[in-house]
């Protein structure tokens, strides 16, 4: 009897770890990356467009979805705000948090003008002081650079196992966008620092996407006809809203599944264009 019932376990425990490891699981996993995503970039668009403070504090995600709600709040409140560099103070409400940013952004300058690399960590702020400190930090020690992102991104980086982390996201990003998949930040390959300088590059990758690049003309960057009026639909709708100052709203029943993310790519494009559409 206790055989048999060790048998019985070796056979569920192999079955469940079919089950997680199956390609349904796996795109599942990296639907709900790229829903934290759209939400966190909606989301800060409309805090910045209502003059509220920056706030990435979400009961909604967790782990690597919490990241990438983070990471994409900060995009859509900047997008609003015009950037951060050195007066992105600003967008705090809290003394304490324009502080603890004004104090990373000095760091951050000082540690690239030494050549010392990126560093995060500090025991001088918790919460979402942290958070402000860290954001200025990175401003600070990019705008030192004259290299700031994109495929050159790397350099901003003195550990070269970061920078071979960072090019390493960046041509999974680009590859991941040129076949259609979702945004994903996930690997087991790097950690800590590294696995913040791969998840940078994987962004600007995935940003880039293929000569076609985004924009207007993203549509170009698909092959199916019906993705490609999912695009442009997006597209057309998020520069309206944009024109018209309502806040970002990624929902619509015209389209589901993958060409539901694709509309949500073009809407926020749109969104975020510096182009006008014509009616």
């Amino acid at each position: 009897m206790p055989k048999r019932f060790g048998i019985v376990l070796l056979a569920v425990a192999s079955a469940l770890t079919l089950f997680y490891l199956s390609p349904s699981t796996l795109q599942a996993q990296q639907n709900q990356i790229q829903r934290a995503h759209d939400a966190g970039f909606q989301n800060g668009v409309n805090d910045a467009r209502n003059n509220r403070p920056m706030d990435l504090n979400t009961n909604d995600w967790r782990g690597d979805r919490l990241t990438a709600y983070q990471q994409a709040y900060q995009e859509g409140y900047w997008s609003v705000r015009g950037g951060g560099g050195e007066n992105g103070w600003q967008a705090y409400q809290d003394p304490e948090a324009q502080r603890a940013y004004r104090s990373g952004y000095q760091n951050g300058v000082r540690a690239q003008q030494n050549n010392r690399p990126m560093n995060l960590n500090t025991d001088d702020w918790h919460g979402n002081r942290l958070t402000a400190y860290q954001q200025g930090y990175q401003e600070g020690y990019r705008s030192g650079s004259a290299v700031r992102r994109g495929v050159n991104g790397w350099q901003a980086y003195q550990d070269p196992e970061a920078q071979r982390a960072y090019k390493a996201g960046y041509q999974n990003g680009v590859r991941d966008l040129q076949d259609n998949r979702p945004m994903n930040l996930n690997t087991d390959d790097w950690h800590g620092n590294r696995l913040a300088a791969y998840q940078q590059g994987y962004q600007e990758g995935y940003r880039s996407g293929s000569n076609g690049g985004g924009g207007e003309y993203g549509w170009r960057n698909y092959q199916n006809t019906d993705d490609q009026r999912a695009y442009q639909a997006g597209y057309r709708n998020g520069t309206i809203d944009r024109q018209a100052n309502r806040p970002m709203n990624m929902n619509t029943d015209d389209w589901h599944g993958d060409r539901l993310e694709i509309y949500r790519k073009g809407y926020e494009q749109g969104y975020r264009g510096d182009r006008d559409y014509r009616y």
